[in-house]
Parts: structure tokens; C-alpha cells; sequence
């Protein structure tokens, strides 16, 4: 592998795999190259469902992945490099990176006891220098990619802000496959609680079936934070996952006038 590719940066790591820079001999281009970091049956099969999931799934605004490798040692997925900015800091120059690197196996506790309406109550952030326009661009394309996935028959599962990119010339990117899932009804069914705790659906916590809605509701979590700067809850896990049952968020409005 090392002699096939030149590695210069790593561009960032998920659950079970780091992402790096690299110009491929073989193919004359930069590509980025995500790297299994265990080599374990679970993590291989994980690595080749997403392959083999969106290897024929094309969409200007889905990344385009190009190969499964391996040289005995290491497992890989090479894919185009995206060279840009994730989407917070594409509409307004900044991001919050409350729970958006780690993934979560939720509890089955219900900690139905427990208050949490604190958990949406926080000051009013400065204002944003927003780009209205840019918004409407940039979800526009991210919802245009999700239709197609879903089109396709997948789900994606990890819908947040720094699985897209985007590029000076305005593109949006969606990124990393990694917990992609079919969507067919049986397929659904076997919804594993794991994702990205700010961004997931309340059903993908519980582990209840999972469809389409499941990444429209991270969308919508994206464009609130996008709008207001921050997100509809935070605070302790739990607190956060049962106010997503239980009550709205706050207006945006009332964020964000």
C-alpha cells in the first residue's frame, strides 16, 4: 500500500477508521484513503458493507468512492478528496463541536424521572454573520444527496456537519459511509442504537426500526444549528436524548431574530 500511495495529511478519523491525503501512483490524482484501524471481523465487515453499499451510487453530492484495497496487512477504501471546508464553517465561519466526533451505543435506561427542559435553555448566542443565500445553496444540494441515497435504498445514519464538506466553488459534499444501513423495511429493523449523539433521531437511540426519517431529522438538526449557532439540546446524553421525546426545542426565532 505504501508503495502504490503517498501519504501527506490525515483529514480525520470515525469510529473505526482514520481518512488521510494521499496522491495515488496508480491513478495519477489526489484521492483520500480510509484506513481500517482495527483488523477485526466486525470492522472488515463493516468496511466492505459501506464499499460495496455506495460503490455504484452516484450522485454530484454524494463523495464518489473508487476501490476496496488491501495488501494483506491493511484494508482500505480509496475515494475522491474533497477539498473543502465542513458546513459549519461554510455558512458562518465557525463550528460547535459538542458530540459530533463520538459515536454512542445508547442505554435502554428510561430516565423518564428525570427534567429536561434545562437542557434547552442557554443564552442567546452573538449574532451570526449569516449568508442566508449560502444556507438555501448548500442544504438545498445536502438534501438533494439525501433523496438520492435514499432513492437508492440506503440510509445513511450519520448525517452532522462534519460529514460534509464544501468546496470554494460552492459544491456540498456528503461524506462517510461508515454506518450506512439498507432501507428496505426487514433491513430497518435491525437498527444497532449507534450514531452521533446531538445529530441522531430519537428512534435511532431507542433502537426502534429506522426509515427515511431518521436522517431528515439530522438534517433538520443541521439547518437549526446553521441558523442559531447552536444546537436544539445539549447537555448530559441521557437528558439530551429523552428532551428529544418529550419537548420542542426552542424557536429558532427565538435564537435568532
Amino acid at each position: 500500500m505504501r508503495d502504490r500511495f503517498e501519504f501527506s495529511a490525515r483529514l480525520g478519523s470515525g469510529g473505526f477508521g482514520d481518512v488521510y491525503r494521499a496522491h495515488d501512483g496508480l491513478r495519477g490524482e489526489d484521492v483520500a484513503v480510509k484506513i481500517l484501524r482495527h483488523i477485526g471481523p466486525l470492522h472488515l465487515r463493516m468496511l466492505k458493507r459501506e464499499f460495496r453499499s455506495l460503490a455504484d451510487v452516484v450522485h454530484p453530492n454524494l463523495v464518489s468512492l473508487h476501490e476496496l484495497v488491501s495488501d494483506g496487512a491493511d484494508w482500505c477504501i480509496t475515494m475522491e478528496f474533497v477539498d473543502g471546508v465542513d458546513l459549519l464553517t461554510e455558512v458562518h465561519g465557525a463550528r460547535d463541536t459538542e458530540d459530533d466526533a463520538a459515536l454512542w451505543t445508547p442505554t435502554v435506561e428510561d430516565p423518564s424521572a428525570r427534567s429536561v427542559t434545562d437542557v434547552r435553555r442557554r443564552a442567546v448566542p452573538a449574532p451570526l454573520l449569516l449568508d442566508v443565500d449560502k444556507v438555501r445553496l448548500v442544504f438545498r444540494q445536502i438534501a438533494e444527496a439525501i433523496a438520492a441515497l435514499h432513492a437508492a435504498g440506503k440510509l445513511h445514519r450519520d448525517i452532522k456537519p462534519s460529514n460534509i464538506l464544501v468546496t470554494s466553488s460552492g459544491r456540498a459534499v456528503v461524506l462517510d459511509f461508515g454506518l450506512v444501513m439498507e432501507l428496505s423495511s426487514g433491513a430497518a429493523d435491525d437498527n444497532d442504537g449507534l450514531g452521533t449523539v446531538a445529530y441522531m433521531s430519537p428512534e435511532q437511540a431507542q433502537y426502534l426500526p429506522l426509515d427515511a426519517a431518521s436522517d431528515w431529522y439530522s438534517f433538520g438538526v443541521m439547518l437549526y444549528e446553521a441558523l442559531t449557532g447552536q444546537l436544539p439540546f445539549s447537555g448530559p446524553v441521557i437528558d439530551v436524548m429523552e428532551a428529544k421525546r418529550r419537548i420542542a426545542p426552542m424557536p429558532p426565532s427565538a435564537l435568532t431574530p
